[in-house]
């Protein structure tokens, strides 16, 4: 392969990006050939200049066909699973909703504890996890100010996670699959929270397989079996009709002589009443409107449900409050 020694390494320059948000750009040249890379933090761009700075100032050859040296390059075929989260992270966040920026660093963080490469040092189980889900795999709060234990988690994780490369093993696949389905406190996790996570681990190795750091995913190949939703009902935790009576009854009472004691009373009661009437769920329940309803004088009637109102963190919207989406 074609290298050479002639290469300059300029200072980092920070712009903004499509999204809004700040990117830092480091840029340099191989043979008067102009190259550059952008990165979401400065400390990652310093990281990478610094790598650059070190291989020039030690006489390492570059290469010709992507401007990298020798050893960066062949360290760069090699990406940590940890780089791949967070660049699957700020693929899917400008079109993401907010609920489906939690879900996704949700997914990544609950991976990747089988994606270590040591447990040298590793920090506690709580901060890792707050680590990545807090910042390492928010789009927008990555450069924030961090608690010192976060900081030193992410430092870790930076260094301590397998190549992407290793997902291209069953064996790694499964366990990915597997660690999916517990929750943190070792007991099995609901069909339904699996079947998400699988739908994001599976849409993160694809992106993978574009990226060309993974060969393909083999989650398809695995003959793993999901959990099942479990159809009984827990009667120690469902209203019986009884209960639901006095439920909206001690709503109601908010009126008394049909004065309002709480001007929300008549859209509690009617959003309780569906929800446990009709089984809609809260999201569901909280968008009916007056057109959605199909009901005659006696008998059964209908609810057309047009819209959910899914409810995000201020720290997964774009405006910084707390939404119905990712604005």
């Amino acid at each position: 392969m074609d290298t050479t020694y002639d290469v300059r390494v300029w200072a980092i320059r920070a712009r903004e990006g499509r999204t809004g948000r700040k990117a830092y750009e480091v840029r340099w040249l191989v043979a008067k050939k102009p190259w550059a890379d952008t990165f979401p933090t400065r400390a990652l761009a310093n990281g990478f200049r610094s790598r650059l700075e070190r291989a020039q100032k030690e006489g390492e050859a570059f290469r010709l066909l992507d401007g990298l040296p020798v050893s960066v390059a062949r360290q760069a075929d090699e990406m940590s699973w940890f780089d791949f989260a967070q660049r699957y992270i700020d693929m899917k966040w400008p079109r993401a909703a907010g609920k489906s920026r939690a879900g996704n660093a949700d997914t990544l963080a609950t991976v990747t504890p089988v994606l270590l490469s040591s447990s040298r040092g590793r920090p506690d189980d709580a901060v890792l996890r707050k680590a990545m889900t807090g910042w390492a795999f928010n789009a927008k709060r990555r450069d924030a100010a961090k608690p010192a234990d976060v900081e030193r988690a992410l430092r870790w994780l930076q260094d301590n996670t397998v190549p992407v490369s290793q997902l291209d093993d069953p064996a790694m696949a499964r366990r990915a699959l597997e660690q999916i389905s517990v929750r943190m406190d070792g007991k099995p996790a609901a069909a339904k929270t699996v079947a998400r996570k699988r739908a994001v681990l599976h849409n993160a190795l694809e992106y993978a397989v574009e990226l060309k750091v993974l060969n393909r995913n083999r989650l398809p190949e695995v003959k793993w079996t999901p959990p099942k939703d479990v159809k009984s009902i827990d009667k120690r935790v469902v209203i019986n009709p009884d209960q639901a009576r006095k439920l909206l009854s001690a709503v109601a009472a908010q009126f008394i002589d049909g004065q309002p004691r709480r001007s929300s009373g008549p859209m509690l009661t009617a959003y309780f009443a569906v929800m446990y009437y009709a089984g809609l769920r809260p999201e569901e329940a909280a968008m009916l409107r007056k057109q959605d309803l199909q009901l005659p004088e006696n008998g059964w009637g209908e609810l057309l449900l047009s819209e959910t109102a899914p409810v995000a963190g201020a720290a997964w919207t774009d405006s910084g409050s707390v939404g119905t989406d990712g604005s």
